[in-house]
């Protein structure tokens, strides 16, 4: 079993435990920032490495410091499933049903069209800018992670026709969030339920105790 294998493995249970027992519990913005700060942390030391050992100009035996480095490769893999694994679930919860299926299509198309140029271009940068690479890729992911959670809502226990009420609300995230709360409790008083346990579970949801948590 090669190394590729080994990441393969990790990256694949992971995003199954994930998605079995992590997604719904926990919500879909928790998960990414812990992901985000992850590969961010994998890929600025692993630019210090590089950058340290010399190890893409030199040949060495491998050492304890090698074997972390390694051990930070796979990292990465557990930290992408774990926390931008998810795009693919977020992407079919964020579209009214009206435009769903023709958003669903064209962003899936982006992103493969994404995976493939970066694969395509990966051993170039790794040639000509060496360790740096990585710094490009883990300051990638802080914009993206910065970006996510400030600009994209948690979708978690959210049916598509309350999207457009979330999103048409103006400010960042958990502003939205705040918006799609009301919005519920008052469509639930109007409809004569909504009192008891129902209020209590979702004031306690994932979404709410973020938003608290800033305010």
């Amino acid at each position: 079993l090669g190394l590729l294998g080994v990441y393969s493995i990790i990256k694949g249970v992971t995003h199954s435990f994930t998605m079995l027992f992590l997604l719904d519990r926990f919500g879909r913005r928790p998960l990414n920032l812990i992901g985000s700060v992850s590969i961010t942390f994998t890929m600025y030391y692993m630019a210090a490495f590089t950058s340290i050992t010399g190890s893409f100009h030199s040949t060495r035996e491998p050492g304890a410091s090698s074997k972390s480095a390694l051990a930070m490769f796979y990292l990465y893999g557990a930290s992408y499933s774990l926390g931008w694994g998810l795009v693919f679930i977020v992407n079919s919860e964020i579209y009214p049903n009206r435009v769903h299926g023709f958003c669903v299509a064209w962003a899936t198309r982006f992103h493969w069209i994404g995976e493939l140029c970066t694969s395509f271009a990966i051993a170039y940068r790794l040639k000509k800018f060496f360790f740096g690479t990585f710094v490009y890729f883990g300051t990638c992911t802080i914009l993206g992670g910065v970006f996510s959670q400030m600009f994209v809502p948690e979708t978690n226990g959210k049916s598509l026709e309350n999207m457009d009420v979330m999103f048409e609300a103006k400010g960042l995230a958990w502003r939205q969030m705040r918006t799609w709360g009301k919005q519920k409790v008052r469509q639930m008083m109007l409809e004569g339920r909504g009192v008891g346990e129902e209020i209590e579970e979702m004031n306690s949801g994932p979404q709410v105790k973020e938003f608290d948590s800033k305010v």
